[in-house]
């Protein structure tokens, strides 16, 4: 999924993390307390194999909704992401509208109920 309000502006300072094709980048489990921005190469989904390319945030619906991460990501091929701390997403998307976020987040958890059930 893409995230329109994370301008470069915002991401400019934002770390990022390189990883090596096969690498795990993300774990069952981790706290869902950073977002996983693809800026090149590409993520899969262990699991059900959900592909996330340049441009898309990682796990958008599970970001949003859960305080962990539930599923292994890893790397496709060579790939670098934007990690985007929890705040600064909330305060990116509170730019646009301040409805965006609690909005986004109410919808997300609803989504992974209906996936859960």
């Amino acid at each position: 999924m893409r995230a329109p309000f994370l301008t470069t502006e915002i991401l400019r300072d934002a770390p990022r993390q390189s990883f090596q094709a096969g690498d795990r980048v993300i774990l069952c489990g981790q706290p869902t307390d950073r977002a996983y921005l693809v800026s090149k190469g590409s993520l899969i989904n262990v699991s059900t194999r959900q592909v996330w390319k340049a441009g898309e945030v990682v796990s958008l619906t599970g970001f949003l909704a859960l305080e962990e991460y539930i599923h292994d990501i890893e790397a496709v091929a060579d790939t670098t992401t934007v990690l985007i701390q929890r705040s600064l997403f909330r305060m990116a998307s509170d730019r646009e509208n301040r409805m965006t976020w609690p909005l986004s987040v109410c919808l997300a958890s609803a989504a992974t109920a209906v996936i859960a059930s």
